[in-house]
């Protein structure tokens, strides 16, 4: 099979398990229910998956007991969120304020939403217009740092800037703040997706660049830029060397690692930088530099989530139709031996892009954005 743009390759592909006759060695492709969305938040809290429509303007809720990897009888909407574009970039919940925020990124502003009372078995106040925060153009999804009440949202036309807001003023149980100025810290271009490490009071911010040619990340001392501290706010910790295009990212805070998804401009397999946040963060950068392992993953792969329970690291590929399935276990900031094992790719819908895990319900939900669209479901693994 020849490549149409892109890398100049030849795949060569065995049929021997899949033809006509023998099908064992196809494309086994994880179950899915069709959906028009874009990001997707769980809150296992109250059961729930929030997830921003690609067409209308509105975010679904749907009822993680009855949508999940056991159960795919109930993954209609319940209740709908209205906001003022398609395409809400869902992001952080705080479990302590009963808040989901999600950014409007055609109107720049970040939504406040009640999750106590728009919840899978509560939809009261789904239907009002939520409080919002001006925050500015192309809005990516919000981050949290629930010890310090701050929220931290990408955005800018080129994706340069991060919106540092006091959470504990601007919630759902107070919204007195929420008509604040955000400070501002100028970050690499092509920011989109931001990680925030409750360990170190780090944020890390992948520069994906001009059309994923960028190969840095920002990291941002969370300690001196917060919702009321921005006396470190003009300036960066670090800028660390990562891997070609770094666009998601995501922190595993019991083995105290950060993994970088490096998109490889799209088209090439990409990688999975792993760097040690106990050593490379907002106080300490002595670790910032040099070389850091690397994990295999499919073709221009785009967010990352990583499942507490396990330390299982799941991986978005948008040119694969696949997940990466990856074992934090055995590949993390103090045991390396795992980095070279090849990944588990699991199967699919067309074009996936975000992803969100429910650990009670032991599920993974993909957001496959080619044509209609569709969610797919899949269960969590082991080590």
């Amino acid at each position: 099979m020849v490549n149409v743009g892109g890398a100049s390759v030849l795949s060569v592909v065995s049929v021997s398990r899949c033809d006509a006759t023998a099908t064992a060695g196809c494309r086994a492709e994880a179950p899915g229910v069709s959906a028009h969305e874009s990001l997707i938040s769980a809150d296992p809290a109250t059961g729930t998956i929030y997830a921003g429509n690609s067409s209308l303007r509105q975010i679904d809720v749907l009822d993680g007991a009855t949508c999940h990897a056991g159960d795919l009888t109930g993954c209609a909407s319940v209740a709908e969120i209205p906001v003022g574009h398609p395409m809400a970039n869902v992001g952080a919940i705080d479990d302590a304020t009963h808040t989901l925020y999600a950014s409007d990124p055609t109107a720049g502003v970040v939504a406040v939403i009640d999750t106590a009372t728009c919840n899978a078995h509560d939809t009261t106040s789904c239907a009002d217009k939520p409080a919002t925060i001006k925050v500015g153009a192309a809005a990516g999804p919000p981050a949290l740092n629930q010890a310090t009440g701050t929220l931290y949202v990408p955005y800018g036309s080129t994706g340069t800037k991060v919106a540092v807001i006091n959470a504990a003023t601007c919630n759902a149980a107070r919204a007195v703040g929420c008509g604040q100025t955000p400070a501002v810290v100028t970050v690499g271009t092509g920011t989109a997706v931001l990680a925030v490490s409750a360990a170190t009071d780090t944020i890390y911010a992948p520069n994906s660049g001009s059309s994923f040619s960028g190969d840095t990340m920002s990291v941002i001392n969370g300690a001196t830029c917060d919702g009321t501290n921005h006396s470190g706010c003009s300036y960066l910790a670090a800028t660390v060397t990562v891997g070609s295009g770094p666009y998601g990212v995501t922190v595993d805070n019991r083995t105290h690692t950060v993994y970088v998804v490096n998109n490889a401009d799209g088209d090439a397999p990409g990688t999975v930088s792993v760097i040690n946040d106990a050593t490379c963060n907002g106080t300490d950068t002595a670790g910032c530099t040099g070389h850091f392992p690397t994990m295999a993953v499919g073709r221009s792969p785009l967010l990352a989530a990583v499942d507490p329970s396990t330390g299982i690291i799941y991986v978005t590929d948008f040119s694969s139709a696949g997940v990466s399935i990856l074992d934090g276990s055995r590949c993390n900031a103090s045991l390396t031996s795992g980095c070279g094992a090849p990944p588990r790719e699991q199967a699919v819908g067309s074009q996936p892009i975000g992803l969100a895990i429910n650990p009670d319900t032991s599920t993974v939900y993909v957001d496959d954005t080619f044509q209609a669209g569709s969610i797919s479901i899949l269960r969590t693994t082991r080590p």
